[in-house]
């Protein structure tokens, strides 16, 4: 599809927590107009009121209003295939949250039924959008760090007030499946999985994935146990070590020491205990309001550049789906 002039009339379908992210976010997007929110709750009038916006019942009540040239859907997971095909038959480009669907045969009908219909549809894999994650890929792509062993992501914490939709590989670990293929720039596949339920009675709310990915190996820790919230993605070559804090958006390297035998237990400390390292400038940003930014432009130019495709989306689900198929039964 073309470009569409003027501003773009964007609205937001799910007044969740996400929802409400993106209903703030959008509105800071220069030449974007907020067109609405969706959400059959009548409490979530007071944020759609305080946003300036009209808040619909459903997507039907949005589309007979001839508002919106695009939607970001924030609806849970089990509802993405239904209210995201609705968009797309209408002829409206989409930006949906991850995971793309619940299924690979529902992300395979929205991915035929968006290139039939010309229109762009993207994935917030949000974390690809943070800029400590970029660089981190630079580093990566310019041999700065070496050959490349290992990838570890620790996604941990930060307990739902409710239980969620999905459990915690297709909540949390997803982001990581898909930005280990896009730091390394390989095509992961999995090795083993193991899970536990600990506050949760019906889904797993705790895992910890093995991938494969090229000749380096890929860990991922995620979990809603620990006390604490921790989000970091380490990455291991023959030259260094590098740390991005997702949260932060600090990048730290760390360079390789050679091991030498020490005189004694100080000066042991003083060779290992305190290693080499270099805090690498990083640009803050807001994630999402870069994710945002991006998925303006594509649907300006008619074509994903900036954003996450649905394929890799899809290919981001379908690890996640063995992952969590690979989980013990308890």
């Amino acid at each position: 599809m073309g470009e569409r002039p003027g501003r773009l009339r964007i609205a937001v379908v799910g007044a969740g927590g996400m929802g409400a992210r993106h209903l703030l976010k959008l509105g800071e997007i220069p030449g974007v107009v907020v067109a609405g929110l969706v959400d059959p709750d009548p409490a979530t009038d007071a944020l759609s009121a305080s946003h300036g916006v009209q808040r619909y019942p459903d997507v039907g009540a949005l589309l007979a209003a001839h508002v919106v040239d695009a939607a970001c859907v924030a609806t849970p997971t089990p509802t993405h295939h239904a209210v995201v095909r609705r968009l797309i038959d209408a002829g409206i480009h989409v930006l949906v949250e991850k995971p793309i669907a619940a299924t690979l045969e529902e992300a395979d009908d929205l991915i035929a039924a968006a290139a039939a219909a010309g229109i762009v549809l993207a994935v917030g894999h949000v974390e690809r959008h943070n800029p400590a994650v970029q660089e981190l890929r630079r580093l990566v792509a310019d041999g700065t760090l070496g050959t490349i062993s290992s990838i570890v992501a620790r996604r941990v914490g930060g307990v739902p007030l409710r239980e969620p939709a999905t459990d915690v590989v297709l909540d949390l670990a997803v982001h990581d499946i898909d930005v280990m293929a896009f730091v390394l720039g390989g095509e992961p596949s999995l090795l083993a999985a193991h899970g536990s339920r600990t506050f949760q009675g019906s889904r797993h709310d705790s895992a910890e994935i093995l991938l494969k990915i090229g000749t380096a190996s890929g860990f991922i820790q995620a979990n809603w146990v620990t006390p604490t919230k921790v989000r970091t993605l380490t990455v291991t070559g023959s030259h260094g070590l590098a740390e991005a804090n997702y949260v932060t958006q600090q990048l730290t390297l760390f360079e390789t020491a050679w091991i030498e035998d020490a005189a004694d237990f100080g000066e042991f400390v003083d060779a290992f205990g305190r290693p080499r390292q270099l805090e690498l400038p990083v640009a803050r940003q807001e994630p999402l309001w870069r994710e945002l930014a991006a998925f303006v432009q594509d649907v300006r130019d008619g074509e994903i550049s900036q954003s996450v495709s649905a394929t890799d989306a899809r290919r981001a689900l379908a690890l996640a789906l063995e992952a969590s198929g690979a989980l013990p039964p308890q």
